[in-house]
């Protein structure tokens, strides 16, 4: 606070409080306070800091770095970007672990971070896992890349790790935007695996590729879960042993799946036409609208085929060198759903429903 008038400062002077707390590779845990000036050095210090409200404001750097997150109400957000601003698991855990309390609910965005290397073995969630029992709690994850991240696989001898990039599995509302999940290896769900059973996960502008389940769901797996997949792109996963090299949805697992591309996943052990979707149980569910893809196989559950959807070259621009965005020949310009909010409004009158230029 500001300074007492007189000879003695008085010990009940209300300390302020920065909602802003700043973290950077050059500065100290021991000697900093947080401020812009005297940064801490980890991350997770600052998160120790903070209070419910602040944001955790890091910059550009690699941190090496395991953090958990117990009963936040933060935002955790890179300056610079995920290209820039690097949370390193050092191959010696997770990388992040987001869970609540006993009484408390998580209310966490995280933002802006490539979060690499973490490996752990016979435990799920090597990149982020989240989990917590408390239905008011909700993570969002957003302008991120998760990649590089190893389970260790013992199959069938041991149970391995489920969701190399991503685990979801507990009450939590997790939404995910615009966010890179790849190069992540794992026995199920290699790039995210989505289970609990209340409130919904949404994958929004997510791109999740190059992922490798040594058993089953190599993008994405999903049980006893309602998953919306909206303009995402699934692709060149692998399904080593069991079926679903794109997507495989068991149990309970409910996903409405519109205005994407699943395209070019493996699914090793064959033995139908179509690598890129799966379904497995009387009780799983899908609906899928205006997306490209494999229908695949479809040995149990309900497939409630829509509008819009075809097979096709997707048509990526430069894929050998990491360009995924559309060539303007594809046939994926414009085929989108023109009402994707579903109010009855088409893009011609809705801004919800447009691309970013309009049309």
């Amino acid at each position: 606070s500001n300074p007492d008038i007189g000879a003695y400062e008085n010990e009940n002077a209300v300390s302020i409080h920065n909602s802003l707390i700043y973290v950077n590779t050059q500065g100290s845990d021991q000697l900093g306070d947080g401020s812009q000036s005297l940064p801490f050095g980890s991350i997770q210090y600052a998160i120790d800091s903070s209070a419910d409200g602040d944001t955790v404001l890091v910059s550009a750097g690699t941190y090496y770095e395991n953090i958990e997150v117990v009963e936040k109400d933060i935002t955790i957000e890179s300056e610079a970007g995920y290209l820039n601003t690097i949370i390193d698991g050092s191959s010696i855990g997770r990388v992040v672990h987001i869970h609540d309390g006993p009484t408390l609910p998580n209310n966490i965005e995280i933002n802006g971070f490539s979060i690499i290397n973490g490996q752990i073995q016979y435990e799920s969630g090597c990149g982020i896992h989240i989990n917590g029992a408390n239905i008011e709690s909700y993570v969002k994850i957003k302008n991120c890349k998760i990649s590089n991240t190893t389970g260790a696989n013992d199959w069938p001898n041991n149970d391995g790790t489920k969701g190399g990039g991503i685990y979801i599995n507990s009450e939590v509302r997790v939404d995910i935007e615009n966010t890179i999940i790849r190069d992540n290896i794992s026995e199920e769900g290699a790039g995210i695996y989505i289970g609990g059973s209340i409130n919904p996960v949404t994958l929004r502008n997510v791109m999740i590729h190059d992922n490798h389940a040594y058993f089953s769901g190599g993008g994405v797996k999903i049980t006893g879960r309602t998953v919306n997949i909206i303009n995402s792109s699934i692709f060149n996963n692998l399904s080593e042993v069991s079926h679903g090299g794109g997507i495989d949805i068991s149990d309970q697992g409910i996903a409405y799946i519109s205005n994407s591309i699943m395209v070019n996943n493996i699914d090793a052990e064959g033995g139908c036409e179509g690598d890129d979707f799966f379904m497995n149980g009387a009780s799983a569910e899908a609906t899928i609208s205006y997306s490209l893809l494999d229908l695949g196989c479809n040995f149990d559950g309900t497939l409630n085929w829509l509008d819009g959807n075809f097979q096709a070259d997707p048509q990526f621009t430069d894929p050998d060198n990491g360009d995924y965005t559309l060539q303007f020949t594809s046939p994926c310009i414009d085929t989108g759903n023109p009402d994707l909010d579903g109010d009855g409004d088409n893009y011609l009158i809705d801004s919800d429903d447009q691309d970013p230029d309009g049309t």
